[in-house]
C-alpha cells in the first residue's frame, strides 16, 4: 500500500479548482483513502498524492449495491440534463455492471 501524503504538493494545487484542492488536502490531513472526484486532471493529482478515487457514478453503483437506492438510471439521467458529461460507453458499462 502506498502511504499517504502528509500535504499536497502545490504544484498539484496550483493546477487544480478550489474543490479538487479542498477535497485532496482534506483526505490527506484526516488520512481519507478514497475521494469523489469526476474531472481527470483532479483524479490525477489525488491518483499522485497517494489516494483512490472514485466518481460519481462509482458512488451511485455503490449506493444502488447496498440498498441505498433502488436505480441508478434516475440519477444519471438527472446530471445528463443539468450538463454533466460523461463517455456515452462509460454510462452504458456502469449500469450494465449494476444490471440496469
Amino acid at each position: 500500500m502506498i502511504p499517504l501524503a502528509t500535504e499536497p504538493s502545490p504544484i498539484i494545487l496550483a493546477a487544480l479548482d478550489l474543490g479538487e484542492a479542498a477535497v485532496i488536502h482534506l483526505a490527506l490531513e484526516k488520512a481519507v483513502r478514497i475521494v469523489c472526484i469526476d474531472e481527470w486532471k483532479g483524479r490525477r493529482a489525488a491518483l499522485a498524492s497517494g489516494l483512490k478515487v472514485t466518481g460519481v457514478l462509482g458512488l451511485l453503483a455503490r449506493a444502488k449495491s447496498v440498498d441505498i437506492i433502488q436505480e441508478m438510471t434516475p440519477f444519471v439521467g438527472k446530471a445528463l440534463r443539468s450538463g454533466v458529461r460523461y463517455h456515452p460507453d462509460l454510462v452504458r458499462k456502469v449500469l450494465e455492471m449494476v444490471r440496469e
